[in-house]
């Protein structure tokens, strides 16, 4: 399938949306990426349409459990098979999980930070075929950053450990100059595909109305 019939098969959407096809094809060429993109601009089908298209698995690290159970739910309603592991899960869910993946039943695995060297983890994923590794909530690894995450640091030594290198993806809402320098030089990302796509939101606007009060006295006489 190409990267149209799964946009359109798996998402429901005909066209892609600013900045999104040139990461998705830069993913593909197995080129590091770094996307800077709004809210709801889509940065999550940059990494989920190569995910569906690799051989191997993607490993997507997140900070955010709630964030993790949402987007896993979205692909598997869509049809796209995705798990994760966090602290929610027991010892015994967290070794299913993980045996399930060594035979191929996920195309992406959700993985909180703090789990990465684990060394469960960390000899299950020495132990599979790894096409990607997606960094999502970049910024966190930048103490410039406006969400500082002290274990985003384990992510370079944990791709550092594994046996071959992936294309390693990057992506968070906002980014000032020096976080997106943080993240290129503090992920090790090699001559990535740089998109920003500015913050404005088609889709959202304000008014502001000037409206009077009337001074209404309800005292009683």
């Amino acid at each position: 399938m190409t990267k149209q019939d799964i946009l359109k098969q798996y998402f429901g959407y005909d066209d892609f949306r600013n900045g999104q096809e040139e990461l998705i094809n830069g993913i593909l060429q197995g080129k590091d990426v770094l996307g800077i993109m709004p809210t709801g601009a889509g940065k999550s089908i940059c990494f989920q349409i190569p995910a569906a298209m690799f051989l191997g698995l993607t490993i997507v690290i997140s900070p955010l459990i709630s964030l993790m159970k949402d987007q896993v739910n979205a692909l598997t309603q869509s049809g796209i098979s995705a798990a994760l592991i966090n602290s929610t899960l027991s010892e015994q869910e967290m070794f299913f999980t993980l045996q399930e993946a060594r035979n191929n039943a996920y195309k992406l695995i959700y993985v909180a930070p703090e789990r990465l060297l684990n060394s469960n983890f960390l000899n299950f994923a020495q132990s599979v075929n790894i096409s990607m590794v997606t960094v999502d909530e970049a910024h966190c690894i930048s103490q410039w950053g406006h969400d500082f995450r002290p274990s985003y640091s384990q992510i370079t030594m944990f791709i550092e450990q594994l046996y071959e290198r992936p294309v390693i993806s990057a992506f968070t809402a906002t980014a000032t100059p020096q976080v997106r320098e943080d993240i290129v030089s503090l992920l090790g990302l090699k001559n990535p595909v740089r998109v920003v796509t500015g913050f404005d939101r088609p889709n959202l606007f304000l008014v502001y109305k000037n409206t009077v009060i009337k001074n209404i006295n309800l005292m009683r006489y």
